[in-house]
């Protein structure tokens, strides 16, 4: 499993470190971390990841939109502090040369295609889309290693921190999936 632990904080300390992004819910606050992965193989293998959210939350207004995890709740318990998720971004490195990034959204590599950035975690109550490295014919290719980076981006709801007024912890996680294809 991945976690996403920005500590505890107080909302002044949220307001200081993350930015304020302004919309039509009240607002969030926001802050993007980037983290690199590796996966090595002892010899040349074709795997796929797949990220899916742990404490699942619809991040839009409609059940097609990005698959969040929360990243906690309000003392009432039901009230979400906030959610993540996760972009997969850039062309990855595969045993030293970039390669093309695929994504299936079957979820089971039937449906190969090149992508440059997307959420893996795919669409809220839907199975997470699987990716792997390919070649230019958006084939899977197999590797000994595979370097990509991951983009986590959090947001704290503005109207969720007007009602804390302690330290409170901010986190969430994913579980991160190594499939054989």
């Amino acid at each position: 499993n991945g976690m996403i632990d920005h500590g505890s904080m107080t909302p002044a300390q949220v307001k200081a470190e993350y930015e304020f992004m302004d919309d039509t819910d009240g607002g969030t606050y926001d802050i993007i971390d980037q983290l690199e992965y590796t996966v090595h193989c002892d010899a040349a293998t074709q795997v796929g990841l797949s990220i899916a959210a742990d404490d699942e939350v619809n991040g839009g207004d409609n059940a097609a939109d990005v698959s969040f995890t929360s990243l906690g709740k309000l003392p009432d318990g039901q009230t979400d502090i906030g959610m993540a998720f996760i972009a997969v971004n850039e062309q990855p490195t595969v045993d030293a040369a970039v390669a093309p990034l695929l994504m299936s959204m079957q979820g089971n590599g039937s449906d190969w295609t090149t992508v440059v950035s997307f959420a893996p975690t795919g669409k809220y109550g839907q199975t997470p889309y699987l990716f792997t490295p390919g070649n230019e014919n958006n084939n899977p290719v197999a590797f000994q290693n595979w370097v990509g980076n991951l983009q986590v981006e959090s947001s704290i709801k503005k109207t969720a921190l007007d009602k804390i007024t302690q330290e409170t912890p901010y986190e969430g996680t994913f579980t991160l999936t190594l499939s054989y294809l």
